[in-house]
């Protein structure tokens, strides 16, 4: 994991984003956002999002977000949007864009007969494309992890 590099912290990795270790992953994002003075999102079956002091952990989306290599490009650039309409808030920006990626990534998974990652991909661009925010509001599953000072 990429990240790790930035948290300096020791993994051993199988892959680009696979591997394993015993540190938390709350941990490595502090650290790295720390390190790099930026926010860092960090994806998963919780998603954690931290400025380094702060963290907010969403926990939507589903196992197709898996299966398709440029999920993670979608989300970036999902982001990247965001920022652009918060610029003065990118923590917010990017805990925005999660919520709003994860939410439309398991609310069409869950409304798939049979969620296969072949239809699911173009589904879910129908879907961010009509997404409102009080559907994202009503869905996410968000909690603010206490800071410890």
């Amino acid at each position: 994991m990429k990240l790790l590099i930035f948290a300096g912290i020791d993994w051993q990795a199988n892959g680009i984003d696979a591997g394993h270790g015993n540190s938390d992953p709350v941990i490595i994002a502090k650290a790295a956002a720390n390190r790099l003075h930026t926010i860092i999102l960090l994806t998963g079956p919780t998603d954690i999002i931290t400025d380094g002091q702060r963290v907010t952990l969403i926990s939507n989306g589903t196992s197709l977000f898996q299966t398709h290599v440029g999920s993670g490009d979608m989300l970036s650039g999902l982001c990247g949007a965001f920022v652009a309409v918060h610029p003065a808030d990118p923590y917010q920006a990017a805990i925005e864009a999660a919520a709003t990626f994860a939410v439309a990534g398991e609310l069409v998974a869950t409304a798939m007969e049979t969620p296969l990652p072949g239809t699911f991909y173009p589904q879910l661009i129908d879907y961010l494309f009509h997404i409102t925010p009080a559907k994202v509001a009503n869905t996410v599953q968000l909690s603010e992890v206490p800071t410890h000072e």
